[in-house]
C-alpha cells in the first residue's frame, strides 16, 4: 500500500460532517456485499469507527488521491471468500456485477457518495482472506451542534400521498424508501417492472408518485413506464440511472422527470415532490 494509517485514541471525539441518509446506504451497501460473500458458510462481518493519520499521499483511495492528514474511518470487514485482483480493480464500475442477477450499481453508487463528501474509499482482499471496506473522513476542526446538523440534513419539502419505489437493488430502494418515509410519504415497494405493473392494478390507494430504475431484470423502466400509461395516464414518474447515455434516452412524456444516480435525500425528496406538484399530478394521479 502507498499509505499507512495508525490508529489513535484521540482525548476529544473527532467529527465530520455526512447526510446521514447517504452514510446510511453506504454501509448498507458494503455490509450486503459482506453478507453475499460469506453466503451460507459461518462467517462474520465486523464494523468499527476510529481516528486514524494518513503519513502520506494515499493513493489507494477512490475516486480521488487523499493527502495526508488525519480521517474519521469507518471499517468494514468480512470473513468470506475474498476477490481475486481482476474483480477487485472492476468493484466500483457503473453495473459491474459478478451475481447472476443485478446490475452492481451498489458500489457505484457509494463511490459517488463518497466522493461528493470529499472522503476515499478502499478496498482489501484476498481470495479465502476475506475482504476490508475502508473509508476516510475528513475531519470537522469546528464544533459540531447534533440538533444543527439534523435540521440541515432534513431541510426538504414535506410531502403526502403514496409513492411506489421500482428498483432491483434492495439496498437502494431501502434507503429511498426511509427517505420518502422521513419526507412524508406512504411507500410502497416493487423489485421489478411485473410487480410495480401488479401493485399499480391492485393497490385501493391513490398512488402519487412512481420511482422508477430504468434498467431492470423481466422489465426495464421504458416498458414498464409504456404499459402503465394505459391505465395511469397522468400519474408522475421519477426515472432513474447510474448510466449517463440512459439518461438521454428522454421519454416524450410531460410528467417524466430524470434523476440520476447516486442521488443525496435532498434531491430525491425534492425531485419527487416537484413531480407530483406538477400539471395532472397529485390527487389526480390514478385517474385514467
Amino acid at each position: 500500500m502507498a499509505a499507512s494509517a495508525t490508529s489513535t485514541r484521540p482525548t476529544t471525539r473527532p467529527s465530520t460532517i455526512c447526510d446521514a441518509t447517504q452514510l446510511g446506504q453506504v454501509v448498507i451497501n458494503v455490509i450486503s456485499n459482506a453478507a453475499e460473500s460469506i453466503g451460507d458458510r459461518h462467517g462474520s462481518i465486523t464494523l468499527t469507527t476510529d481516528c486514524v493519520d494518513v503519513d502520506h499521499v494515499a493513493d489507494e483511495y477512490l475516486p480521488a488521491l487523499l493527502t495526508a492528514g488525519r480521517y474519521v474511518r469507518l471499517r468494514v470487514s468480512d470473513t468470506g471468500h475474498g476477490m481475486p485482483g481482476n474483480v477487485r480493480t472492476r468493484i466500483f464500475d457503473p453495473f459491474y456485477s459478478t451475481k447472476s442477477a443485478g446490475h452492481g450499481l451498489g458500489l457505484s453508487a457509494v463511490l459517488g457518495i463518497v466522493g461528493a463528501h470529499n472522503a476515499g474509499i478502499a478496498v482489501d482482499s484476498r481470495v479465502a482472506h476475506g475482504t476490508t471496506f475502508s473509508v476516510l473522513f475528513p475531519i470537522h476542526q469546528g464544533t459540531v451542534d447534533g440538533a444543527g446538523d439534523a435540521h440541515t440534513v432534513h431541510q426538504w419539502t414535506v410531502g403526502s400521498g403514496t409513492v411506489l419505489i421500482v428498483e432491483d437493488e434492495a439496498s437502494v430502494r431501502e434507503v429511498a424508501t426511509a427517505v420518502l418515509i422521513e419526507a412524508g410519504y406512504d411507500v410502497l415497494q416493487a423489485a421489478d417492472g411485473e410487480e410495480a405493473l401488479t401493485i399499480l392494478r391492485h393497490e385501493p390507494r391513490p398512488i402519487s408518485a412512481v420511482l422508477l430504475v430504468i434498467t431492470m431484470p423481466r422489465r426495464d423502466g421504458h416498458s414498464t413506464l409504456k404499459e402503465l400509461r394505459k391505465t395511469h395516464k397522468h400519474l408522475p414518474v421519477v426515472m432513474t440511472s447510474g448510466k449517463t447515455r440512459e439518461m438521454r434516452t428522454a421519454v416524450p412524456d410531460p410528467l417524466v422527470t430524470y434523476l440520476r444516480k447516486p442521488y443525496a435525500a435532498e434531491q430525491l425528496a425534492s425531485t419527487v415532490a416537484n413531480a407530483i406538484a406538477s400539471p395532472g399530478g397529485g390527487d389526480q394521479a390514478n385517474r385514467p
